[in-house]
């Protein structure tokens, strides 16, 4: 990014400390539909699934505490697996999680930077 750009930077742990995890447990604060915090704990939820080392025998499970659910683009219903209070458990497909990770979060990722008022952008 530069100083031109829109494109929001959003805070990764760093996933080497996290590879070898049997499920990722969040908590969302937050529930509105517009919310970048939401947004911003589904998407570490799906690096760590997508990051960490899985085995045949144990599937990788999501965790999602309070009444706030997953955003379901990325969590979906057929995944889900339990719901106790407000906890809900998600075991999702792990090849489709993959291939989300490698998507690109907001539309400023889709296109190459443009030149600002006339200076031109060095690739």
């Amino acid at each position: 990014m530069n100083e031109y750009s829109n494109c929001p930077n959003i805070p990764m742990p760093r996933f080497e400390d996290y590879n070898s995890l049997d499920a990722v447990v969040a908590e969302i604060s937050s529930c509105t539909l517009r919310d970048v915090h939401r947004l911003q704990v589904n998407l570490v939820v799906l690096n760590l699934l997508a990051r960490t080392r899985q085995t045949v025998f144990f599937p990788m499970l999501a965790v999602f505490l309070r009444s706030c659910e997953p955003m379901p683009e990325i969590f979906r219903c057929d995944e889900h697996l339990w719901k106790e209070g407000s906890a809900r458990i998600y075991r999702p497909d792990m090849n489709r999680i993959r291939q989300m990770i490698m998507l690109p979060v907001g539309a400023c990722e889709f296109f190459p930077p443009f030149s600002h008022h006339g200076i031109e952008e060095e690739a």
